[in-house]
């Protein structure tokens, strides 16, 4: 009696601190459709024999043409369909799903729109041979360029041998007489992140030009790559804008 007194008393205690406020059950509610076809009757078997009865009076064509029976293997004159053959179409048809499709050179941005050329990004160096201690730019020259209004990037280039100075506006976002925005923010670790953009309701520019001139300081001997790893291009309605980014490499000695 004196352990069932306990044991009483202790799960009031547990019920008391521990108590159930709500309760949400989740359920599938789905509509049940029920055909000919998916309520006729099948032969049972073996794994390698298992076959459906065939409908007698369908004589409707199938989307390749033939007749229902035709179609799913069960018909006069034409092999029964066998859970190995079913199970081996399956596999081929998810492998050819699987496979990588060829690109060509139709670029299909974020909204839908092709665009047959993308616009590119290219890394242009004043000088590609530079001494140690001396100062020079490095221009971002976009080409193909359709409504472009906001330039979006990020440049990484390696701190050891250069060290970012300061990030200067094209002209080409600013070409009709407009002013534009540009702020940049060294990362550290080499990466530089720039955004040059139109003002409010301007429409964007076309053609080629330089978008930012970047202006780095050589610190030690090396050979420096300077390359484009993110670039997130906006057409004046804000939609994306398929591009493609460039490199170029500085060598300082």
């Amino acid at each position: 009696m004196p352990f069932l007194k306990y044991f009483f008393a202790s799960r009031d205690k547990v019920q008391q601190s521990d108590e159930i406020v709500f309760l949400i059950i989740p359920h599938i509610v789905r509509e049940s459709i029920l055909t000919d076809e998916n309520t006729r009757a099948i032969y049972t078997g073996t794994s390698q024999a298992v076959q459906l009865m065939r409908k007698e009076p369908s004589n409707v064509l199938a989307s390749d043409g033939k007749t229902t029976g035709e179609a799913t293997g069960t018909g006069e004159g034409s092999q029964p369909t066998s859970a190995a053959n079913a199970a081996s179409a399956m596999i081929g048809k998810m492998a050819a799903d699987a496979r990588p499709r060829a690109m060509g050179p139709v670029q299909v941005a974020s909204n839908g729109t092709v665009s047959a050329t993308p616009v590119t990004l290219s890394v242009v160096p004043s000088t590609a041979n530079q001494a140690v201690g001396s100062t020079f730019q490095v221009s971002v020259v976009a080409s193909n360029a359709h409504d472009l209004f906001a330039v979006p990037l990020q440049m990484q280039f390696d701190p050891r041998v250069l060290s970012l100075v300061n990030v200067d506006s094209g002209d080409l976002l600013s070409r009709d007489g407009q002013a534009v925005a540009l702020v940049h923010r060294d990362e550290g670790n080499g990466a530089v992140t720039v955004s040059a953009t139109r003002p409010p309701g301007s429409k964007g520019v076309d053609g080629q030009g330089t978008v930012c001139t970047l202006t780095f300081k050589a610190l030690a001997p090396g050979d420096a790559t300077l390359a484009l790893t993110r670039i997130g291009l906006k057409d004046s309605q804000q939609n994306s804008i398929a591009s493609v980014g460039g490199q170029a490499v500085v060598h300082v000695k």
